[in-house]
């Protein structure tokens, strides 16, 4: 192997470390507080996700002013790329609902959108709490 082809490959490793070093750093735990919209309702929902480090995941709950999630157990989380996945069930008064979420992490922030099994999405915008 020759000084360059090593130079480079030490250089390209240092890159792909740096970036992945400070998502491995970020630590959600805490209270996110926000709000999002939900198709048919005339007034704002105000989300609050409560989020635990546990080993290399997280745990948590969701719950809303609307009340259709209540402490809702957080299912299937995971953070990877600043991006944080996660499912919880929500009780629409007829039914009990699945909710899929994707929100991209942005220092105390995160935004993103849900999406109920039904096909019904929304915006989600979340603040961490101080």
């Amino acid at each position: 192997m020759t000084r360059y082809t090593r130079f480079m490959s030490a250089a390209i490793f240092l890159v792909l470390l740096a970036g992945f070093l400070p998502a491995q750093g970020v630590d959600l735990s805490g209270t996110w507080v926000g709000e999002t919209t939900v198709p048919n309702s005339q007034e704002k929902d105000f989300v609050t996700l409560i989020l635990k480090k546990e080993a290399s995941s997280y745990s948590g709950t969701v719950s809303d002013s609307l009340g259709m999630a209540i402490q809702s157990m957080l299912q299937r989380v995971k953070f990877e790329n600043n991006t944080l996945t996660f499912e919880f069930t929500i009780y629409t008064g007829a039914q009990e609902t699945r909710i899929y979420s994707a929100l991209k992490v942005n220092g105390e922030k995160m935004t993103g959108s849900w999406t109920s099994e039904a096909g019904d999405t929304g915006p989600l915008e979340l603040q961490r709490k101080k």
